[in-house]
């Protein structure tokens, strides 16, 4: 039977040719558009996006040999939460006849909450992977 043959995945490499890729457990990277979202346009920023985010999580499988459940299961959950987010205050506000002054506040409101709670939840499902499988 034939030795498994080890990849080798340039995704992490940094350039100066060690493996750590900038890998610090717990904290996740930073992500830094290539280009600005003006000219790259939203959709070619939202797939880099992911792209960022799938190379984040495939660095923390390479050094755990684990993927890390919660940081994509909350990353997804959070994208679900604010589609249902957005339609349910389209509906209260049609149900409830709220003026523009009043909708703007309250949607104002609703993003930044969904923004720290986002931030704050993406931070605590990554500590949570770091502690239940970076130590393997």
């Amino acid at each position: 039977m034939k030795a498994p043959v080890q990849r080798r995945s340039t995704a992490t490499r940094s350039r100066g040719g060690s493996n750590s890729g900038g890998f610090d457990g717990a904290n996740e990277p930073t992500f830094e558009p290539k280009l600005p979202e003006w000219k790259a346009g939203k959709l070619i920023s939202t797939l880099e996006f992911e792209r960022f985010k799938l190379r984040t999580w495939r660095s923390f499988r390479e050094h755990t040999n684990r993927w890390p459940i919660l940081s994509i299961c909350f990353h997804y959950a959070s994208y679900s939460a604010m589609v249902a987010g957005l339609a349910l205050f389209f509906q209260l506000a049609t149900k409830r006849g709220w003026s523009g002054f009043e909708s703007s506040v309250r949607f104002g409101l609703g993003l930044l909450f969904w923004f720290v709670a986002d931030e704050l939840g993406t931070r605590a499902a990554r500590k949570m992977d770091w502690k239940l499988f970076g130590k393997s």
